[in-house]
């Protein structure tokens, strides 16, 4: 199946990266695909995840050397704190994204990526907590 080489593709990236080269769209890809086979793994990936690409605002950058956050980048956060049942921490950046990105008319505010896209991680997000919450 093409998407398990990818995923072993990714895997074997992974293994290899130094700590300040990981990107939270692999931190994504390792939860979302079933990349890393231990949870651990994934774990440990994204504490490395969280201390490098944490930004001033309080939310996360998609790679260490953007100069500023991700909506999108921080919502695939969110969704492996839902996922992990680490509902509060999810919470948290929902809260900032909802308080400081989403402009007056709805739209989400994203510098790095479409806005189209930044709302429909945002709503794929809010749709994960309230699974997770019933």
């Amino acid at each position: 199946m093409q998407w398990r080489t990818c995923a072993d593709d990714i895997s074997t990236q992974l293994a290899g990266r130094d700590a300040d080269k990981v990107t939270m769209d692999a931190v994504y890809a390792a939860y979302m695909f079933g990349v890393e086979g231990e949870a651990d793994q994934t774990k440990q990936l994204v504490n490395e995840a969280t201390r490098t690409l944490a930004a001033a605002d309080g939310l996360f950058k998609r790679r260490a050397d953007d100069p500023d956050s991700s909506v999108v980048a921080s919502l695939w956060l969110a969704q492996y704190y839902i996922e992990t049942g680490e509902l509060a921490r999810a919470e948290r950046i929902v809260d900032l994204i909802r308080e400081r990105r989403i402009m007056k008319t709805g739209v989400v505010n994203e510098h790095s990526a479409s806005s189209v896209v930044a709302s429909a991680e945002y709503v794929n997000t809010l749709l994960d907590m309230i699974v997770a919450q019933r």
